[in-house]
């Protein structure tokens, strides 16, 4: 291991400014986004040792497999984890697999596997996470287009981050959660579900959290948080923190919702009460998802039940949202129901 960054100088990437879209055109609204390069390095080989520090807990809580350069959690585990002497840029080739609940702190764990389509950077297999970002850290979980940066499926999901609560201050815990591609189509969501798989039973109470359904030259079909392609999001609660959540195709079309569904998905008991938040979708060629709620339908020119949005509240905190609509159904999706947005709540 050569010990290089498999995630070079972000630059602006992350950059969010946007006004409330129009909605209902399929254009974006006036949300813009700027993204600056991005390259992970050479793709060198993982090898067979362990890129993971176990740095606070029973070390026999987790357990490398060098066949499939996996790190298994098992059940139950109380860890922090790190990046071991040698890989503290991160790596391209390990991963994490939470076989069964657990309680993981992240210190600085960051996991670029985006150059296979099948690789999740973090896997719930089952079981519930509470997933703690410590104090000044900086966590980044990039996976393959297939599947979710931070995949938890329907598996219950809980982000704290330790210091400030609200993500003001410097020493506030971060998390990148990115289903990626520089090259293809991406179907996975940036936090929930795989392609073809729910996203749901996510909450986030405090940390600096971005998370992105990102193509760089095709089109984006995942929720920024929520369904990948072709599913769901739902039971979302977010009540603190600084949140980024978007479906972005920097020359593409984006078909997902920044929170919610992913393409011909529908946006279900989603609730905001706390926190900065910014949600959208957003393609160069067409943005097409909610900011808030369902992906585009699937089923062409409306009628179906795809891409509704149902139950959402936006209680509290502060939401900027774009797409094809800011919060509501995605384009040609089903009839929006149950939606309550308090006033003051919208940027």
């Amino acid at each position: 291991m050569d010990n290089r960054d498999v995630f070079p100088d972000r630059g602006n990437m992350w950059t969010f400014s946007a006004d409330v879209g129009n909605g209902g055109s399929g254009d974006g609204g006036s949300g813009i986004v700027g993204f600056g390069n991005v390259g992970f390095g050479d793709g060198g080989s993982a090898g067979d040792a362990d890129p993971f520090a176990v740095t606070a807990g029973d070390p026999s809580g987790a357990v490398w497999n060098e066949v499939s350069h996996t790190l298994v959690v098992r059940p139950g585990a109380v860890l922090t984890l790190s990046m071991a002497s040698g890989y503290e840029n991160g790596t391209d080739g390990g991963r994490i697999v939470v076989e069964d609940g657990a309680h993981l702190t992240l210190d600085g764990v960051r996991i670029n596997v985006s150059a296979r389509r099948d690789a999740a950077a973090l896997l719930v297999d089952s079981g519930r996470l509470d997933l703690v970002l410590a104090a000044g850290s900086d966590n980044r979980l990039w996976s393959g287009a297939d599947r979710a940066g931070l995949e938890n499926g329907e598996h219950e999901l809980v982000i704290v981050a330790a210091g400030p609560r609200h993500g003001v201050a410097r020493n506030v815990g971060r998390l990148s959660a990115c289903s990626y591609s520089a090259s293809e189509d991406v179907d996975g969501a940036g936090i929930g579900g795989a392609k073809g798989e729910r996203g749901a039973n996510i909450t986030i109470n405090g940390g600096v959290i971005e998370a992105f359904a990102r193509a760089d030259r095709h089109n984006a079909y995942g929720a920024g948080i929520g369904g990948g392609r072709g599913s769901d999001g739902g039971n979302v609660l977010i009540g603190s923190g600084t949140v980024t959540a978007g479906c972005r195709a920097s020359r593409g079309m984006a078909y997902g919702a920044g929170i919610g569904g992913g393409y011909g998905g529908s946006g279900t008991d989603i609730t905001i009460r706390g926190g900065e938040v910014a949600a959208w979708s957003r393609g160069l060629q067409g943005s097409y998802g909610a900011g808030v709620g369902g992906g585009q339908s699937d089923d062409l020119f409306g009628g179906g039940t795809g891409g509704m949005a149902r139950r959402i509240t936006v209680a509290g905190g502060r939401l900027r949202a774009s797409g094809n609509v800011p919060v509501g159904s995605g384009l040609w999706g089903g009839e929006s129901r149950d939606i309550s947005v308090a006033a003051g709540t919208m940027a």
